[in-house]
């Protein structure tokens, strides 16, 4: 069963994720802040992270950046209430989501939350994970064999 760490100060909406997560067949494991995720993450083997972008503390952009910095490997999904309206007017959501990206996130998710699309979502990013996992072992295999040599591999 794949686990899923969620992160959000908001407790309904973190009810909300856990519940839908859960019917969904997932493992959750959850924290209103990020200091206690910190505290707390070397203990679980986490295959994704859903987390608020505006909490007091340490933010969701704060540990997304953690996150990469520690080569952790986990997928990221930033949650928000909404991007400010000074914000959303001087730039595009295409644009955001790139500077997300950018970041090392997979998507930006404007709350409400669709607990359909969130799951579809979840489920895409994780299956594209397992697909690049399994392209990193062929290519481990081929290339530690005697068949590295009937392929050009760069």
């Amino acid at each position: 069963m794949q686990t899923i760490c969620v992160i959000d100060d908001d407790e309904t909406m973190r009810k909300f994720m856990i519940s839908s997560l859960k019917e969904s067949g997932f493992n959750v494991i959850d924290y209103d802040c990020g200091r206690e995720f910190k505290l707390d993450f070397a203990n679980h083997e986490i295959d994704l992270i859903i987390t608020d972008i505006h909490m007091e503390g340490i933010n969701g952009i704060e540990l997304l950046l953690d996150m990469k910095n520690t080569n952790a490997n986990i997928p990221v999904i930033l949650v928000t209430g909404g991007v400010s309206d000074s914000f959303a007017n001087t730039i595009n959501t295409d644009l955001v989501q790139y500077l997300v990206k950018e970041m090392g996130a997979e998507i930006l998710i404007e709350k409400p939350i669709n607990a359909h699309k969130l799951i579809n979502t979840i489920n895409n990013i994780l299956n594209a994970k397992l697909v690049q996992q399994d392209s990193k072992k062929c290519f481990e295999f081929f290339n530690s064999t005697k068949y590295k040599h009937a392929f050009y591999i760069e």
